[in-house]
Protein backbone atom coordinates (compact mmCIF):
# COMPACT_ATOMS: atom_id res chain seq x y z
CA UNK A 1 0.00 0.00 0.00
CA UNK A 2 1.11 3.26 -1.01
CA UNK A 3 0.37 6.11 1.86
CA UNK A 4 3.21 7.73 1.07
CA UNK A 5 0.90 10.43 -1.09
CA UNK A 6 -1.70 10.37 1.42
CA UNK A 7 0.31 11.15 4.95
CA UNK A 8 3.39 13.28 3.29
CA UNK A 9 3.32 16.74 4.09
CA UNK A 10 0.63 16.50 7.03
CA UNK A 11 1.41 17.90 10.33
CA UNK A 12 2.86 15.33 12.99
CA UNK A 13 -0.24 15.57 14.87
CA UNK A 14 -2.50 14.69 11.57
CA UNK A 15 -0.09 11.40 11.00
CA UNK A 16 -0.33 9.98 14.65
CA UNK A 17 -3.81 10.27 14.42
CA UNK A 18 -4.48 9.18 11.31
CA UNK A 19 -2.47 6.28 12.22
CA UNK A 20 -4.18 5.62 15.22
CA UNK A 21 -7.68 6.13 13.65
CA UNK A 22 -6.52 4.06 10.92
CA UNK A 23 -5.06 1.41 13.56
CA UNK A 24 -8.31 1.04 15.42
CA UNK A 25 -10.85 0.85 12.01
CA UNK A 26 -8.46 -2.09 11.13
CA UNK A 27 -7.97 -3.58 14.05
CA UNK A 28 -11.41 -4.69 14.40
CA UNK A 29 -14.56 -6.22 12.48
CA UNK A 30 -15.83 -2.57 11.68
CA UNK A 31 -17.20 -1.60 8.27
CA UNK A 32 -16.98 2.09 7.95
CA UNK A 33 -20.11 3.16 8.95
CA UNK A 34 -19.57 1.58 12.13
CA UNK A 35 -16.53 3.19 12.77
CA UNK A 36 -17.94 6.19 12.60
CA UNK A 37 -20.80 5.65 15.08
CA UNK A 38 -18.52 4.35 17.19
CA UNK A 39 -16.41 7.49 16.87
CA UNK A 40 -19.52 9.61 17.85
CA UNK A 41 -19.00 8.87 21.96
CA UNK A 42 -15.22 9.79 21.22
CA UNK A 43 -14.19 13.32 22.58
CA UNK A 44 -13.38 15.33 19.10
CA UNK A 45 -10.06 16.46 18.40
CA UNK A 46 -9.99 19.96 16.33
CA UNK A 47 -7.74 17.54 13.67
CA UNK A 48 -10.57 14.66 13.25
CA UNK A 49 -12.67 15.59 10.21
CA UNK A 50 -8.67 15.68 8.51
CA UNK A 51 -7.63 12.98 9.54
CA UNK A 52 -11.04 10.98 9.32
CA UNK A 53 -10.53 12.24 5.69
CA UNK A 54 -7.57 10.36 5.47
CA UNK A 55 -8.63 7.46 7.33
CA UNK A 56 -11.05 6.90 3.94
CA UNK A 57 -8.23 7.64 1.84
CA UNK A 58 -6.09 4.81 3.52
CA UNK A 59 -9.01 2.77 3.31
CA UNK A 60 -10.06 3.14 -0.38
CA UNK A 61 -6.47 2.52 -1.29
CA UNK A 62 -6.62 -1.30 0.42
CA UNK A 63 -10.43 -1.52 -0.76
CA UNK A 64 -8.55 -1.06 -4.29
CA UNK A 65 -5.28 -3.13 -3.45
CA UNK A 66 -7.23 -6.29 -2.68
CA UNK A 67 -10.29 -5.58 -5.00
CA UNK A 68 -12.71 -5.96 -2.43
CA UNK A 69 -14.46 -4.24 0.41
CA UNK A 70 -12.73 -3.92 3.91
CA UNK A 71 -15.09 -6.18 5.63
CA UNK A 72 -14.34 -8.69 3.24
CA UNK A 73 -10.23 -8.49 3.77
CA UNK A 74 -9.05 -10.75 6.16
CA UNK A 75 -8.14 -9.64 9.88
CA UNK A 76 -4.72 -11.06 9.60
CA UNK A 77 -3.98 -9.04 6.51
CA UNK A 78 -5.72 -5.92 7.50
CA UNK A 79 -2.94 -6.30 10.76
CA UNK A 80 -0.41 -6.53 7.92
CA UNK A 81 -1.61 -2.90 6.70
CA UNK A 82 -1.30 -1.63 10.68
CA UNK A 83 2.01 -2.73 10.54
CA UNK A 84 2.56 -0.61 7.13
CA UNK A 85 0.87 2.87 9.16
CA UNK A 86 2.83 2.11 12.24
CA UNK A 87 6.06 1.82 10.04
CA UNK A 88 4.99 5.06 8.20
CA UNK A 89 3.92 6.79 11.40
CA UNK A 90 7.37 6.36 12.84
CA UNK A 91 9.21 7.39 9.19
CA UNK A 92 7.33 10.35 8.82
CA UNK A 93 7.90 12.18 12.18
CA UNK A 94 11.31 11.88 12.05
CA UNK A 95 12.86 9.71 14.43
CA UNK A 96 13.74 6.30 15.45
CA UNK A 97 10.97 4.40 17.39
CA UNK A 98 13.12 3.55 20.37
CA UNK A 99 13.01 7.30 20.48
CA UNK A 100 9.37 7.97 19.89
CA UNK A 101 8.74 9.10 23.17
CA UNK A 102 6.95 12.44 22.02
CA UNK A 103 4.86 9.96 19.61
CA UNK A 104 4.00 7.76 22.37
CA UNK A 105 2.40 10.75 24.35
CA UNK A 106 0.68 11.82 21.52
CA UNK A 107 -1.19 8.22 21.51
CA UNK A 108 -1.57 7.89 24.78
CA UNK A 109 -3.42 11.04 24.19
CA UNK A 110 -5.78 9.41 21.76
CA UNK A 111 -6.32 6.95 23.70
CA UNK A 112 -7.21 8.22 26.92
CA UNK A 113 -10.20 11.10 24.55
CA UNK A 114 -11.43 7.56 22.58
CA UNK A 115 -12.28 5.68 26.25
Amino acid sequence: MNVDRILDSQPQDIVVETVYLAGRLLSRPLTWELFLRQLQSDVQTATRPHSLKLVREIVDCIEREQGKSLSDISPERKLEYVGQLDAKLWQSVGIEEEDGIGVDALLESLRQISV
